[in-house]
């Protein structure tokens, strides 16, 4: 299986491990093919070759184990740039929220000193209300006073006019009870003027009387 992406030191330390294995493999049969029937010679030769197959064995690891360090430090590089650009993208449309947010917050205090300023109308048009009131008040309590003083005047009035009546009651009962006597004493005029009259008329009869015998 083929790798994408190899790095420069894998390639090497892979193609070094087989350079190294092959070149074991022609040595280890170059020495056993020296001393064929010699059991030294097999033995020369396997160590060889296992020692060279040891070799490129751990190359070939020391490769792969660089070349996963890569990868890893690749996808970790890709994961950090992703985010990366997650996090812009957030924090390009988290700017955006703030700066709109901020324009709410500033109609937001534009509102509230607007509410200020016609709270404090408002207290001003009522401090100027309860002025008004004070004012009305006090002019409320001078008429009541006046119209108090008026109904002490028209009740004085009244029981002045009340006793005047009585009085002119009084000397309407006084003058009908004069004039009753004044009808009286007409009433004993006339009587008395009837009895001067038939007085006189008697000593005229008693002078013609006495002229008539003379």
């Amino acid at each position: 299986m083929k790798r994408k992406n190899l790095m420069p030191i894998t390639k090497m330390l892979s193609i070094l491990s087989w350079v190294v294995a092959v070149g074991g493999l022609i040595l280890g049969l170059k020495i056993i093919g020296a001393d064929f029937g010699q059991v030294a010679a097999w033995l020369k030769g396997a160590a060889v070759m296992l020692a060279v197959l040891v070799f490129a064995a751990i190359a070939r690891a020391l490769g792969n184990i660089a070349q996963i360090i890569f990868d890893m430090s690749n996808f970790h590089y890709s994961q950090s740039v992703g985010l990366n650009s997650q996090l812009e993208t957030q924090g390009a449309a988290l700017n955006s929220q703030l700066e709109a947010l901020k324009e709410q917050t500033l109609k937001l205090n534009s509102a509230v000193q607007s509410l200020r300023e016609q709270g404090a109308q408002t207290r001003d048009y009522c401090s100027e209300i309860n002025s008004n009131s004070a004012h009305i008040r006090k002019e409320l309590s001078s008429l009541q006073e006046k119209i108090d003083a008026q109904d002490k005047k028209a009740a004085l009035t009244h029981e002045f006019l009340g006793k005047g009546n009585g009085s002119l009651e009084k000397m309407n009962e006084s003058l009908e009870k004069a004039s009753w006597s004044l009808e009286k004493n007409s009433c004993d005029l006339k009587d008395i003027n009837k009895n001067i009259f038939a007085i006189q008329d008697f000593f005229e009869k008693i002078a013609k009387h006495l002229d008539f015998k003379k």
